[in-house]
């Protein structure tokens, strides 16, 4: 904890992102070809997980 004036505050000194080893999205609209790609490739560059290891299935 940091004093800053009357109150204190906590001090971050480290943040580690958590370690994803798959993901599973369900969606409207994604058995569509075209659009399950876009999920895919959407979801594997935000949380840099390679395409096989992520599965999109459509919403019922």
């Amino acid at each position: 904890m940091v004093r800053q004036g009357d109150r204190e505050v906590p001090l971050l000194t480290k943040t580690e992102k958590p370690k994803v080893s798959g993901v599973f999205v369900t969606a409207k609209g994604v058995d569509q070809l075209t659009v399950k790609g876009w999920v895919v490739e959407a979801v594997s560059r935000v949380l840099d997980v390679p395409s096989h290891r992520i599965s999109v299935l459509p919403k019922q």
